[in-house]
C-alpha cells in the first residue's frame, strides 16, 4: 500500500533527507524493506540505498549506535533480496564505506548486522558478486572477524558467508583445476583461524567448522 500510494517515493526522495525525521524514517524504511521482493526492488529503484548511505554518513558524526544498527539492518534486507537488488548495492559507494567500517566496529550488535549484509550478498549474488567482493577484500574481512569476535551469531554468519564463497569457487574449479577462492583463503592463513574455531566450546560453531573443513579441505 505504501509503495502503490506513492508515499514511499516521497519518503526516499524528500522527507528522508530531513535530519529531523531520520530516526523515524530509518525505522519505516527498514520495515518496508522486509516486504516482498517487488516492494524491495521498487525502493531500491527509488534510490533508498543512496538515502541510507547519506543517513549513515551523517549518523557517524552523531555517534548513535541504535540508528546505525537500524541502517545496517535495512541494508541487510536489501542484500537478502534478489540479484538485481544486490547488484544495485554492489554498484553503490556504500560497499566501500561498510568494508572500512568492519575494522573499527567493536559493538557486537552492529557487527551482526554488518556481516549479514555481506553474507546475504554472497549467498544470493552468484559467482560474479562473490568475485567482486573478493577483490574488495571480503576474505580478509572474514578472517579478521572470526579471529577477533567471539559472539556465536557473528561467527556463524561469517562461516555461512565463507561456505557460500567456497561453493562459488567450486563452480569455476573445472576451469582453474583448483578452487581459487579456497586457495586465496589459505594464503591468508584462514585455515589456522578455522582450526582454532573447531575447538570452540560452542557446539554449533565447532560443527559448522567441521562441516566446512570436511567439505572443502578434504580432511577426514
Amino acid at each position: 500500500m505504501i509503495i502503490e500510494s506513492g508515499v514511499a517515493l516521497h519518503i526516499v526522495n524528500t522527507i528522508g533527507y530531513n535530519p529531523s525525521f531520520s530516526g523515524i524514517i530509518i525505522k519505516l524504511i527498514g520495515n518496508i524493506l522486509t516486504g516482498d521482493s517487488q516492494d524491495v526492488n521498487e525502493m531500491v529503484k527509488y534510490g533508498v540505498i543512496e538515502l541510507l548511505e547519506n543517513l549513515y554518513i551523517n549518523n557517524n558524526s552523531q555517534q548513535n549506535p541504535l540508528l546505525e544498527k537500524e541502517i545496517l539492518w535495512a541494508i541487510s534486507n536489501i542484500t537478502a533480496g534478489n540479484i538485481s537488488d544486490i547488484n544495485f548495492f554492489m554498484r553503490s559507494k556504500f560497499v566501500k564505506i561498510l568494508f572500512e567500517k568492519a575494522y573499527v566496529i567493536r559493538n557486537n550488535n552492529l557487527m551482526i548486522e554488518l556481516i549479514w549484509i555481506f553474507s546475504n550478498a554472497i549467498s544470493g549474488g552468484g559467482v560474479e558478486v562473490a568475485c567482486d567482493l573478493i577483490k574488495m577484500g571480503i576474505l580478509e574481512m572474514y578472517v579478521y572477524i572470526i579471529d577477533n569476535f567471539e559472539a556465536e551469531i557473528i561467527i556463524l554468519v561469517a562461516l555461512a558467508g565463507l561456505r557460500s564463497l567456497f561453493g562459488h569457487g567450486e563452480i569455476v574449479k573445472p576451469l582453474t583445476e583448483k578452487n581459487p577462492i579456497l586457495e586465496s583463503f589459505c594464503k591468508l592463513g584462514g585455515i589456522s583461524s578455522l582450526e582454532k574455531l573447531s575447538n570452540s566450546n560452542k557446539n554449533e560453531i565447532s560443527m559448522k567448522v567441521e562441516q566446512i573443513i570436511k567439505e572443502y579441505f578434504f580432511i577426514e
